[in-house]
Formats: C-alpha cells, structure tokens, sequence
C-alpha cells in the first residue's frame, strides 16, 4: 500500500471515530434505533431480552448511570441491594436532574412508600427494549421502554406510626424508576406510556 492510500486509510478511520464518540444527546435515541450492534441482533433472535436476569446482570453491577429523558439528562442512583430499595428518597432533598432505579432480575410487583419523602415523585414502570454494548466507547446502552408512569404525593411523616400511603402498578416489571415529579419537565404528559428512556453506564 502507496505512502498517500496508508494516509488516506488513516484520515477515514480518524474520521469515522470522531462521528462516534460525538453524539449529540438529542441523537442518542435515533442511532441507538437505526444502529444496533450485532450482539443485540444475535440477542434478539434468541429472545435473550426477554430474560429479565440478562438486562438486571449489565446494571445491577453498577451503583450509578446516566438517564436520557426526552433530551434530559438525568443522574441516576442504582437501588439493587434491599437497603437501597428501602431507602429510595427518604429524608432526602429534592433535587434537579436525579432519579433512582430500582433493578429486579424477574418482573415483580412492588409497593413504594413515601413515608419521609418531602416531595412528590412521579414513578415509572419500564421494560427493556433493546442493547448496546460498544467497544469503542466503553458504554452499555440500554433502551427502556416505559409501561406505566404514575404520582406519588409527599408524605413527610416522622412518627413511627406514619399514615403515609404506598403505591404501586397493577402489573408487574422488573425496572422502576423514582424521579422527582416536576410540571412539565417530568410529569405524566411528558413521559408516558411507550416512551423511551436511555440508561447509559460504563463498562470494564
């Protein structure tokens, strides 16, 4: 191979690296739909997605992501242990752009307690539907999609015998998410039933 074809080979691959590592948060979605890896493809054909305990494996290892929610980013906490799922947002200060997942590796049906929550939060059911492992990047993607979304209202009780409502879905999923309910932002007009939301963690 000539001097300027090596050159030339070298500029290409430089290139099409640069394209991959530059995705723009609003494209995210998009490339993940029209570019899926292989792996996914081969997982797909053997119904792998389907096995809950496939996804939980990629997250339950990781104690944080990143959630991609119409075009936010939102950092996430993994609840995987039973302390951390007891926990969720008790006795916490609301914040912006956060959320907590709760991972399960079978579909179960769970009740959320809002004792010492000071807050509302708006509840999300998800599935996933698809995954992306690059190499390049280092990155697992994981697309969810959402099933049921729904409020649950404050409940800032510290008596031991609190009154505070729990809450929960008819059907059961093996992904919830916690995030803090804001109008508008994250509400149930903006994430509901059959939207995507991509969790983005980093792999070893």
């Amino acid at each position: 191979m000539s001097a300027i074809r090596y050159l030339l080979l070298i500029i290409a691959i430089v290139i099409v690296l640069l394209f991959l590592i530059d995705v723009h948060p609003q494209l995210l979605l998009n490339k993940i739909n029209q570019k899926v890896s292989s792996v996914v493809k081969l997982n797909q054909s053997e119904n792998v997605l389907n096995d809950d305990s496939f996804v939980f494996s990629f997250i339950s290892k990781k104690n944080n992501a990143t959630l991609l929610v119409n075009n936010h980013r939102i950092n996430t906490d993994i609840a995987v242990t039973y302390e951390q799922k007891a926990r969720g947002f008790m006795n916490r200060e609301k914040c912006i752009d956060c959320a907590i997942l709760f991972a399960y590796d079978k579909k179960e049906a769970i009740s959320f307690w809002m004792k010492n929550v000071s807050f509302d939060l708006l509840l999300v059911g998800a599935e996933p539907r698809e995954i992306n492992i690059s190499a390049i990047r280092n990155l697992t993607t994981v697309v969810l999609e959402v099933k049921n979304v729904g409020i649950m209202k404050s409940c800032n009780d510290l008596s031991e015998s609190s009154l505070c409502p729990t809450y929960s879905f008819n059907e059961p999923y093996s992904i919830y998410i916690e995030i803090p309910y804001i109008p508008g932002k994250f509400d149930t007009n903006s994430i509901r039933k059959g939207s995507l939301i991509v969790l983005s963690t980093q792999h070893t």
